[in-house]
């Protein structure tokens, strides 16, 4: 009988992106991916998420978030705790912008973001060019591993969100702090996160590994933002030594 898994994705990107990764276990699983493209409001974040569960009525599931689907996994983790069996999160944060008051200091500054925002009315390729070029290591850029996804990118234009939903995509960024929901569950957690990741800080990980009752982290070496794509084999590897010792299997 095949596992079910829901797959939360990233800003500014389509699930083409989880190819690399997605074949090497999909003949195992059901996989969901949720994307944002047709986002209208900063719940419809989380209810793009409830949406998949709800799919699969009570049936259990592992559920995988990356970077922005990182803090809806961890919204959606609290509430339906009895169904999730394991969460795996990649370049995940509990906060992406610093708080300074809380004495918060992982992750963007506010006005960067803001500054985005305003790029993306005003040159939305330029901006999205910035973006992606700081998604990978200096070594990830080296071996092409960059170029690769680029002409992922490019040979998928038309599955893009639009600039509406990128723009709610970096303001739900902004505000979504779930900092305070982290010791609200104790599902087993894995984080994979590269060292040189410069969008989501190694530091962010560390933060969720320490107050996450159930967590266990591995972090790459010379890779940036996108481990899955980058290290889809070591990714793998950690997953399938994960979630076998929490009596699943991507085998």
């Amino acid at each position: 009988m095949k596992r079910n898994t829901i797959i939360l994705s990233g800003w500014a990107v389509d699930c083409f992106v989880w190819n690399p990764l997605i074949h090497l276990f999909k003949k195992e699983h059901n996989v969901t991916i949720v994307d944002w493209q047709d986002v209208g409001s900063l719940e419809g974040f989380k209810e793009k998420g409830i949406g998949a569960i709800e799919k699969l009525g009570q049936e259990p599931f592992t559920l995988i978030g990356w970077s922005l689907g990182s803090l809806v996994a961890i919204e959606l983790a609290t509430t339906y705790q009895k169904q999730v069996e394991s969460l795996i999160l990649f370049s995940a944060t509990a906060k992406f912008v610093q708080d300074p008051k809380e004495d918060y200091s992982i992750g963007w500054k506010k006005r960067v973001v803001e500054r985005m925002k305003k790029g993306l009315d005003l040159d939305a390729e330029k901006t999205l060019d910035s973006f992606y070029q700081q998604l990978f290591s200096e070594n990830e850029r080296i071996n092409n591993v960059s170029d690769a996804f680029f002409n992922t990118v490019q040979n998928h234009q038309d599955h893009l969100p639009s600039i509406e939903a990128l723009i709610l995509g970096l303001e739900y960024l902004i505000q979504a702090d779930v900092r305070g929901k982290l010791d609200h569950f104790d599902i087993p957690t894995l984080l994979i996160h590269g060292e040189d990741d410069v969008i989501c800080p190694v530091e962010g990980a560390t933060y969720l590994h320490q107050h996450l009752k159930n967590s266990q982290l591995v972090t790459l070496k010379e890779t940036g933002h996108v481990p899955f794509f980058s290290e889809k084999n070591e990714s793998l590897s950690s997953m399938k030594t994960f979630l076998a010792r929490e009596g699943q299997s991507y085998d």
